[in-house]
């Protein structure tokens, strides 16, 4: 079993080299095979001038690449990884990411990740399991989890959905605190407290008028190369995110702040919670009514 702790755990009175050996002197190999495979882990983790080093000498993103290439060094059966890429810049966290990947597929080596970051965690994990306060909130493929939240803390931490509290008024209509009201793209029976959930990306921006989900005004509009966001407070209360490309043909027209705009989506993107966080479904009715006395 190889470990990479989060604290790294490296032994400080060895070198680099010597801390990647390690597991390889405790099994005894030749000293030709341990040379050889600690050049390999160090050349894959891109640390080959680092080898004569203490930890000490070394960056917290370089400590954590070595715990990282100690802990694959013994072609573990299964590998333990907790936020092993936290410390390391985006493109080489990246990169690392897939070698892991590649290294975990094609050795079959069962592996267990704790990570904060959703888009990691999307990009290597076959299972997922999303936990809060200590309790499972939903098991499933990265699709799974990303396409049906299970409840609203789901739906916003993966994904990073528009989390919307309002109240269902039995004509579709999600009634918020401030008296704005949401047209749902879906069909759903009923009134009570409900919650809704649309991703930034379900999110499409259009001239004001008839068909839209709910009118806003334009707060801030954000290039970020592949993508644009606009940030539209609906309410005083409540602003929702859209995203959509930022490059191409299809290139989100980008609007400025003070802009009227309307905000639409599917019935198949929006999300709908009621109050004790189960996932409703269109034509459902909400039964479970607040006490507001």
């Amino acid at each position: 079993m190889g470990i990479v702790f989060q604290s790294y755990a490296l032994f400080p009175h060895l070198t680099v080299a010597r801390n990647v050996a390690f597991g390889l002197e405790m099994r005894r190999m030749g000293n030709a095979a341990i040379e050889t495979r600690v050049a390999e882990m160090l050349r894959l983790v891109k640390l080959e001038e680092f080898a004569a080093r203490q930890p000490r000498q070394l960056s917290g993103g370089q400590q954590q690449r070595v715990a990282l290439a100690r802990a694959l060094a013994i072609h573990p059966r299964v590998l333990l990884l907790d936020e092993p890429l936290s410390n390391l810049d985006a493109g080489l966290r990246q990169e690392m990411a897939r070698e892991i990947r590649i290294l975990q597929q094609h050795g079959g080596i069962t592996t267990i990740m704790v990570t904060h970051d959703q888009t990691e965690a999307l990009a290597m994990a076959d299972r997922l399991v999303v936990m809060h306060e200590g309790r499972v909130q939903q098991i499933g493929t990265p699709e799974q989890v990303h396409g049906n939240p299970a409840n609203p803390f789901v739906a916003r931490f993966i994904g990073g959905s528009n989390i919307v509290v309002g109240r269902l008024d039995g004509e579709s209509r999600l009634v918020l605190p401030s008296g704005a009201a949401i047209a749902l793209a879906g069909r759903y029976v009923g009134s009570g407290d409900a919650t809704l959930a649309i991703r930034p990306d379900s999110v499409r921006l259009a001239q004001p008028g008839p068909g839209a989900c709910i009118e806003g005004e334009v707060e801030l509009c954000t290039w970020l190369g592949s993508v644009v966001e606009h940030a539209v407070r609906v309410s005083p209360d409540v602003t929702i995110l859209a995203r959509g490309p930022g490059l191409g043909a299809d290139a989100t027209r980008r609007h400025s702040a003070g802009t009227r705009v309307a905000l639409r989506w599917e019935a198949n993107d929006e999300r709908l919670f009621d109050a004790g966080g189960r996932a409703m479904n269109a034509e459902q009715a909400i039964i479970r009514e607040t006490n507001h006395a």
